[in-house]
C-alpha cells in the first residue's frame, strides 16, 4: 500500500482530497500509513458506512454491519462543497417568497453556550412593529414590540448572530408567534437556492442509508450485468455523494482499484445528472478470476474484463458520448533496446522492421509518454508528400517506412510556410530508416537555416 499511497500524494493536486475504503482487518494499519505519507495534520476522517444493516452471519461475536473510508487532504487549501439534500431535507423548504423556496431556522442560539452568560454580546433586544412588519435593532415607534432571545425555560438565551450581522442580514428574518411562552420569536429564512447554487450539506461522518448497503450495489450492478459477477461492489451512491463533496465539474477522478467500475459509472452518472464534465482514470491490474467463479463461466477471465463492460454499459445507459480509452502496460517487445545510444556490430537487433501497425502504434504511446506527452493527448497525423509522421506541439515522430527526398521537402516547405508548425524535436524509428536516409534527413537539417529559426533536434531511437 505504501508505494500506491505515495504516489497518490503525488499525484493529488494541492487542494485534492483522497478517500479509501478499506474494512475492520486494516483500517488500523492504513490510518498509520496515511498519517506518515499524508501527514496527521491533512487527517479530515474515518467515515463509517453501513454497507450491511443486517450485519455479516459470518462474523464471530459481532455483526459486521459497517465498512471504513478514511479521508485525507493534501493541503489545507482543500474545501470540501457538501452533498445534495435528500428528499426528507428538502421538504423542510416548504415556505416560499419571491426569492423561492426556504425554511426557517430560529435565529436563537441552540445547544451547548446558549445562555446569555455564554455569550453577553449575543444578548440584546430585537424590535418588530405588528402594523408596518419592520424589524430593526432600535425602537422607532411607542408600539414596537421588543423580542429578545429566551430558551424554552423561560431563562435569558443568545442570538446567533450579533448587530452588525443582523444589519446585513435583516431582511432575511421574520417574525413568529410561539403560543407557548405567548410571545414573538425570530427566525432566519434559509433560500433552497442562493446566488445560483443550490443549498447542499455536510457528509457525515456516519453513512446509514439502504442506498449505501452492497445490496443496492450488486443490485445496480445486476441491472447492467449478470448477477453475481462480482461479489460486493462498492456503492455507486457512496462515491457519488464523495465525488459531490470533493469536485468541482472539470476534475479528474483517479481510482487505484478499479474492481467493478464503480468510480467511472459513478462520474459519469453525475455527470449525466448536473453537466458537468469530469474526467475519470481507473487502474486495475489483470487480476484473474476464480475458475470457479459466476464470472468465470461468464467469460469474464480477469477483473479487468468485468471494469471495461461495466464501463462500457453504463456509458450506454447514461447515453453517454464522451467515450472512454483504455490502456495496457505490457511487456516491450522480446529484443526492445530502450536504453540504446548507439549501434554496434554486436549489438543484437529485434525485428523492428516487422512490427504490424497496432504495435507501432503502442511503442509510438509509449514513447510520446516518455516525452512528457499525456495518455490522453492525442497525436495530429501529417502528410508529408505521402509520408505520414505524428506531431504534438513540439515533437514530431516518424514511425514508418517509406521516407524519402519528397517527404523531406514537403516536411521543410511545412515548416517554412505553417505558422503554426514549430516542433523542435524530430524522433525516427530506426529500424524503418536506412543509414542513408537518416544521414540525408541529418544532413538536411544541419544545412537548411529555416525561416523560424527554430533549433531542431533529430534523435534515432531503436
Amino acid at each position: 500500500m505504501y508505494p500506491r499511497l505515495y504516489v497518490a500524494r503525488e499525484l493529488l493536486r494541492e487542494d485534492g482530497v483522497i478517500f479509501i475504503s478499506i474494512d475492520d482487518n486494516e483500517v488500523s494499519q492504513l490510518k498509520l500509513l496515511c498519517d506518515e505519507v499524508f501527514g496527521e495534520e491533512n487527517f479530515i476522517s474515518q467515515m463509517s458506512i453501513v454497507n450491511n444493516i443486517a450485519g455479516r452471519s459470518d462474523s464471530k461475536d459481532i455483526a459486521i454491519a459497517h465498512e471504513y473510508a478514511l479521508v485525507y487532504q493534501k493541503t489545507d487549501i482543500y474545501t470540501s462543497l457538501g452533498i445534495t439534500l435528500n428528499e426528507k431535507q428538502l421538504l423542510e423548504y416548504r415556505f416560499e417568497d419571491i426569492h423561492g423556496k426556504y425554511r426557517k431556522q430560529g435565529l436563537r442560539k441552540r445547544g451547548s453556550n446558549s445562555r446569555r452568560e455564554d455569550r453577553p454580546n449575543m444578548y440584546y433586544p430585537i424590535y418588530f412593529n405588528e402594523n408596518t412588519k419592520e424589524i430593526s435593532l432600535d425602537k422607532k415607534l411607542k408600539n414596537d414590540i421588543e423580542i429578545l432571545p429566551r430558551l424554552s425555560n423561560g431563562d435569558d438565551g443568545c442570538w446567533r448572530w450579533g448587530k452588525d450581522t443582523l444589519l446585513n442580514k435583516i431582511e432575511f428574518l421574520e417574525v413568529g408567534f410561539v403560543k407557548k411562552r405567548e410571545e414573538y420569536d425570530l427566525n432566519e429564512k434559509v433560500y433552497l437556492n442562493q446566488n445560483g447554487n443550490t443549498k447542499r450539506t455536510k457528509l457525515k461522518s456516519y453513512l446509514f442509508d439502504s442506498k449505501y448497503t452492497s445490496d443496492t450495489a450488486t443490485k445496480i450492478l445486476g441491472e447492467i450485468l449478470p448477477n453475481k459477477i462480482f461479489t460486493s461492489p462498492k456503492s455507486l451512491h457512496m462515491i457519488k455523494d464523495f465525488l459531490i463533496n470533493s469536485t468541482k465539474d472539470n476534475d479528474t477522478i483517479l481510482d487505484f482499484f478499479a474492481g467493478s467500475g464503480t468510480t467511472a459509472h459513478a462520474v459519469m452518472a453525475l455527470n449525466a445528472e448536473d453537466g458537468g464534465n469530469r474526467k475519470f482514470i481507473t487502474v486495475q491490474i489483470p487480476e484473474k478470476t476464480d475458475n470457479k467463479s459466476e464470472a468465470y463461466k461468464a467469460g469474464y477471465k480477469t477483473i479487468f474484463d468485468i471494469t471495461k463492460v461495466r464501463i462500457e454499459k453504463a456509458s450506454e445507459q447514461l447515453q453517454d458520448k464522451s467515450g472512454f480509452k483504455i490502456f495496457e502496460t505490457t511487456p516491450m517487445f522480446e529484443g526492445y533496446l530502450d536504453d540504446l545510444e548507439e549501434l554496434n556490430a554486436k549489438t543484437t537487433l529485434f525485428k523492428g522492421s516487422e512490427l504490424s501497425t497496432d504495435e507501432l502504434e503502442t511503442l509510438l504511446t509509449t514513447w510520446k509518454v516518455h516525452d512528457g506527452m499525456k495518455l490522453h493527448e492525442p497525436l495530429v497525423a501529417m502528410d508529408l508528400g505521402g509520408y505520414v509522421a505524428y506531431g504534438s506541439s513540439n515533437t514530431l515522430y516518424f514511425m514508418d517506412k517509406g521516407f524519402n527526398v519528397e517527404a523531406l521537402k514537403a516536411f521543410v516547405a511545412k515548416l517554412d510556410d505553417d505558422e503554426t508548425f514549430e516542433p523542435s524535436k524530430l524522433v525516427l524509428f530506426g529500424y524503418n530508416f536506412d543509414s542513408k536516409h537518416q544521414r540525408e534527413f541529418k544532413e538536411a537539417l544541419n544545412n537548411y537555416t529555416n525561416k523560424k529559426s527554430i533549433e531542431l533536434d533529430m534523435v534515432v531511437r531503436y
